[in-house]
């Protein structure tokens, strides 16, 4: 179902950040491993309790996360493995989880007016993500 692809994540993070650890003694890696792996989890256990919108919302914070951060360490050290699979499994992951916050929380399509413009879909995801901190600037 819906929620493989955060179990996936969750598994594949937590083990990443154990490898870190054990190779190269990084405990950044571990703690951002773990701490990813642990919301992707619990992602994975919202949407299986059907509270799709937190879930997929979760993980789509999760997957900006690990995207920024592996693209970061790309940055640094322009190696393919891990950081630029790392990477691209995260921005797919992002796509992903941003494609299932807008359908979980889209308007019924028997409503008028149903459709919202691209910034307040911004707004939403912002705001599920980060718990309606972050507002985002008209353009």
């Amino acid at each position: 179902g819906a929620a493989h692809l955060s179990f996936a994540m969750g598994a594949l993070t937590a083990a990443g950040g154990v490898m870190g650890y054990a190779k190269g003694k990084s405990l950044p890696s571990l703690g951002a491993g773990c701490a990813l792996g642990a919301a992707f989890i619990a992602s994975g256990i919202l949407i299986n309790r059907g509270d799709g919108a937190q879930g997929h919302s979760v993980a789509l914070g999760a997957s900006m996360t690990f995207a920024s951060l592996m693209a970061h360490r790309f940055g640094k050290t322009r190696k393919i493995m891990p950081a630029g699979i790392g990477m691209l499994v995260g921005g797919l992951s992002t796509l992903y989880q941003t494609n299932k916050v807008m359908e979980w929380t889209a308007p019924a399509e028997e409503e008028e007016g149903a459709v919202l413009d691209p910034l307040l879909w911004q707004q939403l995801i912002c705001s599920s993500v980060f718990g309606g901190r972050a507002q985002l600037a008209p353009p």
